[in-house]
């Protein structure tokens, strides 16, 4: 009951006139501004491979960076720029903090959501995003929320799901 109540309390937030872009309107290519969000409490080989995606795009896109730690924040992480901690969400799962209103209000052509679990906040951002092109990995939750699902397990290396990325956007720019 009580997991009934937090749903619905969460959907409570998105309101009717959140964006609905139809299909027949998005435009994946050229792509000027993309939004990736990712965790920090992962590898540091996974953090690398995900700081090298980024570097490798950075010089052609504009991009702009959402991370999410797992833990409390202190007062040193006040420092820490476009990133938002546990202690930012609420007990049904909505976030507050002002990196996620900024991420979420501004329009990417792209959002790239690297992690591949669901978590509330997760499927927040995602929906509240006015990014023209979704896509993460599959996900039962956050998975209608996306324009681009790619398949992935728990298990798969942050190297593999970075290549799937590169691979699923040569496939869509060669059709």
């Amino acid at each position: 009951m009580i997991g009934q109540i937090k749903r619905w309390l969460f959907n409570r937030a998105f309101s009717q006139d959140a964006p609905k872009i139809p299909a027949s309107t998005i435009v994946i290519n050229p792509m000027k501004t993309i939004g990736i969000v990712y965790p920090l409490n992962i590898d540091n080989q996974d953090l690398k491979y995900i700081n090298k995606f980024i570097t490798d795009i950075r010089p052609q896109k504009n991009i702009k960076e959402l991370r999410f730690f797992d833990g409390k924040r202190d007062k040193n992480s006040n420092d820490i720029q476009d990133t938002y901690f546990t202690t930012d969400i609420g007990w049904y799962g909505i976030p507050k903090h002002q990196a996620i209103d900024e991420f979420t209000n501004e329009i990417f052509d792209l959002l790239i959501m690297i992690p591949n679990m669901y978590t509330p906040h997760y499927e927040y951002i995602t929906r509240k995003s006015q990014a023209k092109f979704k896509v993460g990995f599959s996900s039962a939750k956050i998975g209608k929320h996306l324009n681009l699902i790619i398949e992935s397990y728990n298990e798969d290396a942050m190297s593999q799901r970075i290549a799937k990325i590169f691979k699923a956007f040569s496939s869509l720019s060669k059709q």
